[in-house]
């Protein structure tokens, strides 16, 4: 009883390939020889002169009586049938394997071509942002020799000629130079201020700080009535003034210093939002100054071909005047400024693009779904916040490049800590505390998740949603983490909003928005924390 090596069934017709000296039913191999051209066992090239038909006389395949006869059922017969199929078995396992190597192989050459090739497109992106930077210099150097041509034709005189277009290298090699001259400089200042702030903190002084609680006056507080709900809150350097935003559009300049008798709205502005459109918190403080991006207005009437149209404009809260936005970004989501220079960056939710004196320094293009940005106290780095499982990454902006990452999975809001070497993250049911000096977590705790992480300048409280950890430095953990109380005492959702730099009175100062269905949105002004039990 002969096999044929190719369909592992006895066959009838046998005959042997004069390359691999296999046996093989002769149909079957003449149609492999003449298909592929070569011995299906060895792969060597072949034909059918090859294939030698063995008499059937030899092969011949004993019937259903004879098999059941004692000679075929005898163990001697069984073992070597057995042997037939493991020979089988092994040459179609060897087959497999060497398929199964040769689609390593493949598999290895096409990842390293593809890393090659997302290598090409990185570099491929640089010189295009490059390349955009110098046209738009180019293009602004053409505007400004234009305008001067038309004002020498209109006086008769031949104008001087001038250079007028700036070296993009210069601007970037001022802008590096000076974010990290700050970065040495706020550096030395923020050790000397956590030294001077060592053993002061306002919490240290309260009887019972794992169980503290707020006191809302109505005295202290400003209705907003059909402003909608608080979106954010951005409090100044100085934690004097804050700009509110609202769901609806609006946005105020608000006076929350200690020396004011009352809360009062300096300024105000409102936005247009559609019906169904979710505004984004765009306002940041720079150089002590509040701005809000927003859309720019439709044009009405006949557009102008001098002036360039941009789609976003920045608003100074406190003056009202109004500038373009010279941004390529389609949309805006993210905006935030750095603490001390006239730098900023906008964002969406693939790209961020990066300013310094309102003028574009890079974009860079971003893997992850963007949340948040945070600067970091010093100024040259920045948390990048990702949606879903990808973490947090470290962004240096000068090297533009990434630090670290911090694997973390869903979480609403990172924040860093006044004194720069901790990143606090609220995840949907926890908060963390990520040392960045060590590279590790320090510490995690469940509570309830908030919208945003509110940490003081001694980094001795931390809020995050109506959860209020005590932090001990000394020991980097928490000292207690508890509900704040106070909060649910008012009709409905309360929330703390602003945790404000402590006066000369060494208290915080606490901003706490209640919003009513009815009512609308009430905002509170709180003088320090105080024990639930006093």
């Amino acid at each position: 009883m002969l096999i044929c090596s190719l369909s592992n069934v006895p066959t009838a017709n046998p005959a042997l390939s004069l390359k691999s000296h296999y046996i093989f039913d002769a149909k079957a191999l003449n149609t492999y020889v003449k298909t592929n051209g070569k011995d299906p066992i060895s792969n060597e090239p072949m034909d059918e002169s090859d294939i030698v038909s063995i008499s059937p006389n030899t092969a011949k395949i004993p019937n259903s009586e004879e098999i059941a006869s004692p000679t075929y059922s005898s163990i001697p017969t069984m073992l070597s049938a057995f042997q037939s199929a493991w020979d089988s078995l092994s040459l179609e396992l060897f087959q497999l394997r060497t398929e199964l190597d040769k689609t390593r192989k493949e598999l290895s050459l096409a990842l390293y071509r593809q890393d090659a090739a997302v290598k090409v497109a990185v570099g491929a992106c640089k010189e295009r942002d490059e390349a955009r930077q110098a046209l738009a210099k180019l293009i602004d150097g053409a505007d400004n020799a234009a305008i001067q041509s038309e004002k020498a034709v209109d006086v008769g005189e031949e104008a001087p000629s001038k250079d007028i277009e700036m070296d993009q290298s210069e601007d970037w090699t001022d802008f590096a130079n000076t974010l990290r001259s700050e970065q040495e400089a706020l550096l030395v200042k923020h050790k000397k201020e956590n030294k001077d702030r060592k053993g002061k903190s306002p919490i240290l002084s309260i009887t019972d700080p794992a169980n503290l609680s707020v006191t809302l006056d109505k005295k202290e507080s400003i209705g907003t009535k059909k402003s909608g709900k608080v979106i954010g809150v951005e409090p100044s350097k100085a934690g004097d003034e804050c700009v509110v935003a609202f769901a609806s559009g609006l946005f105020e300049l608000v006076d929350v210093s200690k020396t004011a008798k009352k809360m009062k709205v300096v300024s105000k502005i409102n936005l247009k939002v559609t019906q169904g459109e979710a505004l984004p918190f765009l306002c940041f403080w720079k150089m002590n100054e509040p701005f809000v991006v927003s859309k720019t207005p439709a044009q009405r009437g006949r557009k102008s071909k001098t002036t360039e149209h941009h789609a976003y404009q920045m608003t100074n809260l406190a003056t009202k005047e109004s500038k373009p936005l010279a941004s390529e970004l389609p949309d805006i989501s993210i905006a935030v400024a750095h603490p001390t220079l006239p730098a900023f960056i906008v964002a969406n939710t693939t790209e961020f693009e990066v300013f310094y004196n309102d003028t574009i320094m890079y974009s860079q293009q971003l893997s992850h779904e963007l949340a948040h940005i945070r600067f970091h106290p010093d100024g040259l780095l920045v948390a990048l916040s990702y949606k879903g499982e990808a973490g947090v990454d470290i962004y240096d902006l000068v090297e533009r490049s990434i630090k670290l990452n911090i694997p973390f999975g869903e979480h609403n809001d990172v924040q860093f800590a006044a004194n720069g070497y901790y990143l606090f993250v609220g995840g949907v049911d926890a908060l963390a505390l990520f040392d960045l000096r060590k590279n590790v977590f320090v510490q995690q705790s469940e509570v309830a998740g908030g919208d945003r992480i509110l940490v003081d300048v001694y980094t001795s409280i931390v809020v995050y949603g109506n959860t209020c950890a005590v932090f001990d430095k000394k020991g980097k953990t928490w000292s207690s983490v508890s509900e704040l109380q106070g909060l649910a005492d008012h009709d409905g959702g309360s929330r703390v909003v602003a945790v404000l730099a402590g006066g000369a009175d060494d208290k915080h100062t606490v901003l706490v928005a209640t919003e009513n269905a009815g009512d609308g949105v009430d905002l509170y002004k709180v003088d320090g924390f105080r024990s639930a039990a006093e």
